[in-house]
């Protein structure tokens, strides 16, 4: 999770129906620059048979200088940087053909334009999701999952 890939369609425009952007002039933009650290713990251990255990501890921290944001229906580069930090847990439990799997995120994102320090809007900090699956390999898979979102102020 830590990083997103660069798009310029961000949740301002996806509110606005893509309605009324004008294309980026690209003489009066400069490129963004991201910095990205990261690095996981991984524990697996064997429950015996065919089943193990797998868990998963994340940390990433990411800025982005002179991000393109969306002011007067133009994009502009920002001044200053966007900052994201957080952690990711994850567990997997593996038993045969039926597996199970939890994650938790925790996603701190925060903009720093004009000496002024924010909270990203519409990005959320907490994230939980649980998947399922059953597979008998060649004939038929079922698979299950659920998420829950935190609030997007």
């Amino acid at each position: 999770m830590g990083y997103k890939t660069p798009s310029l369609f961000s949740d301002e425009i996806e509110q606005d129906d893509y309605m009324h952007i004008k294309p980026l002039n690209i003489g009066n933009t400069q490129a963004e620059q991201s910095y990205c650290l990261n690095g996981d713990i991984n524990y697996v251990r064997a429950l015996g048979g065919e089943a193990f255990i797998n868990i998963n501890q994340l940390f990433f921290s990411t800025r982005v200088d002179r991000p393109l944001i969306l002011r007067d229906n133009s994009f502009t580069n920002a001044n200053g940087y966007l900052s994201t930090r957080g952690t990711e847990t994850s567990i997997k439990l593996v038993m045969d053909e039926l597996v199970f799997y939890l994650g938790y995120t925790y996603t701190d994102t925060n903009t720093h334009f004009n000496g002024i320090s924010a909270r990203q809007t519409l990005t959320s900090k907490n994230q939980i999701s649980f998947d399922a699956t059953y597979e008998i390999e060649g004939n038929f898979r079922f698979w299950a999952e659920s998420f829950y979102t935190g609030l997007q102020l």
